[in-house]
């Protein structure tokens, strides 16, 4: 194959993924891309940051999301375990979290939020 060929391969890929985006309400399969810890220093809490490769009747996109490791939310961040097939007993290190997929629901009410299923709690769509 050559390189141009390579080229436009890659850019239409691209195209087809909107990064960064706020995902229209629906369901979704996603694979996490990115993983890291990282604590908000204004705000002065840690959260887990991921990037995820999200595929749905929709599209493709890429999304990104933030769990709070604060007492009141850190449910979302089990949920989010649990969705991935995830124990945190096992966890050493956020680069666990990369490759494992998932999916979530979208809705969207005042505001959008991402719900995680559980695996084989809905359809679940290939990424």
């Amino acid at each position: 194959m050559n390189t141009e060929e390579l080229k436009q391969r890659l850019a239409k890929v691209n195209d087809s993924l909107r990064p960064g985006e706020i995902l229209p309400p629906g369901l979704y399969s996603f694979r996490v891309e990115e993983a890291r810890f990282k604590k908000d220093e204004e705000r002065k809490y840690e959260y887990l940051y991921v990037q995820l490769h999200c595929s749905g009747e929709a599209g493709a996109f890429k999304t990104s999301d933030r769990f709070r490791l604060v007492d009141e939310l850190i449910w979302e961040f089990g949920q989010f375990c649990e969705a991935i097939g995830f124990s945190v007993d096992d966890l050493s290190n956020e680069k666990e979290f990369i490759g494992r997929e998932g999916a979530l629901v979208v809705k969207d009410g005042d505001k959008t939020y991402y719900e995680y299923q559980k695996p084989g709690g809905s359809k679940q769509l290939s990424v």
